[in-house]
């Protein structure tokens, strides 16, 4: 919940009012209150015209210093050194990446598509990308690598609380890239798993299918795109009148491939077999079509697949994956657009630092064969 001090500082979402006093100070840099070269209030006088603890206008302070609005001199205080939309325009960006040690090689695709596209849009900002792996380095110290690079925003893949906690601390406006949860812990920019479950269902319903199995990881060890894109495909056999059968879901440990490829096996060697199957992720919808081969069933004819893929890597690797004529269509999303949208909210938090965290929402689209020429090699 947000507040505000009896003069008017707005404290950040989490009760601190440090970006507030952060953002006031910024201000009147830019209005020409405070000029470059002249020195900015001192912490006392900050603290006292403010109503916050010393230590919070200092945290404000040294929050400016990062942003490369002022400089810290010894003994005379904080110095104004360039106008806020200045390091706007040349400072770095951060990305910071979690350990994916044991990662499969799906997600290890993820993270570096997202890394590509940063420095991309750095580049075209003329502005570099700090990249920071920080699987099991100590939170403080990677703060202190990306604050002595005087980076201007953070994007992070995960964040824990402490993370959190001292990145805010320092003033660095932070998103998070490809959330998905249920408390949103700061601005942060995710896949539309609900509607890619109800778009993919939706596609066999019109195609006639009424037996229609499920393929994805274990939603007891997976995580809550699962629950979203699951949730999607029943509320969308449900407006049909039509449930999801329980020996219809099939689900495999979440970076077995040789699990999904027994389990795409045992489902289609039924005797009742599915006439369709929702694979809302790239392995899993290899998976069955693979199996399909195996069984001498013919994609789009004996059976009909959806499947899931990232729009960087859907001619590269997902339409090499099935027999030239056999592509089946795959709920498409774009990294590209994941990453512009973070660094809108980037630039968001900087100008207003104290609004409520916004999820930004990167909504995949239906893709079959006909929409891709060199689908049918």
């Amino acid at each position: 919940m947000q507040g505000t001090t009896s003069t008017g500082v707005t404290r950040s979402p989490g009760g601190r009012p440090a970006a507030g006093l952060a953002a006031a100070i910024r201000s009147g840099i830019a209005a020409g209150r405070y000029q470059v070269g002249q020195f900015v209030p001192s912490v006392r006088e900050l603290s006292w015209r403010h109503s916050v603890a010393g230590e919070t206008a200092r945290r404000a302070l040294k929050s400016l210093e990062v942003e490369g609005l002022l400089s810290a001199e010894p003994r005379h205080g904080y110095r104004v050194i360039a106008q806020p939309e200045q390091p706007d325009r040349t400072l770095p960006i951060s990305y910071l990446l979690s350990g994916v040690e044991g990662a499969s090689t799906q997600w290890s695709d993820l993270h570096q598509m997202l890394l590509v596209e940063f420095q991309r849009l750095a580049a075209e900002e003329g502005r570099s990308l700090v990249s920071v792996s920080y699987g099991r380095r100590p939170t403080t110290e990677v703060v202190e690598q990306i604050r002595a690079a005087r980076v201007c925003g953070v994007v992070v893949d995960s964040i824990t609380s402490e993370l959190q906690e001292i990145v805010g601390r320092a003033g660095l406006p932070t998103v998070l890239v490809d959330f998905c949860g249920e408390e949103l812990p700061c601005d942060a920019v995710g896949q539309d798993g609900y509607w890619g479950g109800v778009a993919a269902v939706s596609y066999l319903l019109e195609r006639g299918h009424r037996k229609i199995a499920w393929i994805g990881p274990q939603l007891v060890e997976a995580d809550d795109h699962v629950g979203q894109r699951l949730g999607g495909s029943v509320g969308a056999l449900a407006r049909a009148g039509l449930r999801l059968q329980s020996n219809m879901i099939i689900e495999a440990p979440y970076r077995d491939a040789a699990a999904f490829a027994k389990a795409a096996r045992a489902l289609l060697s039924r005797k009742d077999p599915p006439t369709a199957v929702v694979a809302l992720w790239r392995h899993a919808a290899v998976a069955v079509g693979r199996a399909a081969r195996e069984l001498g069933l013919v994609i789009g004819k004996d059976l009909d697949l959806v499947g899931w893929c990232t729009a960087e890597a859907y001619e590269s690797t997902f339409v090499p994956s099935f027999p030239p004529g056999q592509v089946p269509p795959a709920m498409v999303w774009s990294v590209a657009e994941m990453v512009r949208a973070a660094h809108s909210l980037l630039e968001m938090r900087r100008a207003n630092p104290d609004a409520p965290p916004k999820l930004v929402i990167v909504r995949p689209q239906l893709r079959t064969a006909a929409d891709s020429p060199r689908d049918e090699r």
